[in-house]
């Protein structure tokens, strides 16, 4: 017996033993009812009184019971790849209780699988969402490096450049003070012609 037969069986025990909890406080409140309309009924009555309420209650539950297990549920038309015309033949030679448990139990997994399919389809767009953020970061942390790369050129070409600008200071110093000096010397020679 599969889980989902031993499932079902559980519902309907539970179902059964429900009703027969219902019968009992059917039967308890019949009984009270009966105290305070007939306080002389003796034992014999109350009990027969009992069996009677009982067998309408099973009168009613039969073509309720035959109701359920003539039931055939709704199976969509494409029914699973694993269902072959082997199991149908299989399937004929079982009762209509039998065959509606299987076809239930057919229903549920097409049930199942369709929602096992929801949920994996929302599981990839989540995480298509999740790639599109990634994608839009890796994006962003590009444009960093692009930025970082100019600077690093923008920052060689600086110091190569302070290396000539110290030798063009020292140039312009030494030119500065021959200047001076020529100047110095010139200015001497004008005075004493």
């Amino acid at each position: 017996m599969s889980k989902k037969q031993r499932r079902l069986a559980s519902k309907h025990e539970n179902f059964l033993r429900k009703s027969r909890d219902r019968v009992a406080v059917f039967i308890t409140f019949v009984d009270n009812l009966q105290k305070d309309e007939y306080p002389a009924i003796d034992a014999d009555e109350k009990v027969d009184s009992e069996e009677n309420v009982l067998k309408e209650f099973q009168k009613a539950q039969r073509p309720a019971a035959e109701k359920e297990t003539s039931y055939t549920p709704f199976v969509p038309q494409a029914a699973p790849s694993s269902y072959t015309a082997n199991e149908a033949d299989a399937n004929s030679g079982k009762t209509p209780e039998q065959r509606a448990l299987v076809v239930e139990s057919r229903r549920q997994e097409v049930l199942f699988l369709d929602n096992e399919i929801a949920f994996n389809e929302a599981i990839i767009e989540e995480r298509e969402h999740g790639i599109q953020a990634i994608q839009q970061q890796i994006g962003k942390v590009n444009e960093i490096f692009k930025d970082l790369a100019v600077l690093e050129l923008k920052t060689e070409k600086i110091d190569r450049t302070k290396p000539l600008l110290v030798q063009f200071d020292s140039v312009v110093v030494k030119a500065a003070n021959r200047t001076v000096v020529f100047v110095g010397t010139e200015h001497i020679g004008s005075v004493g012609f």
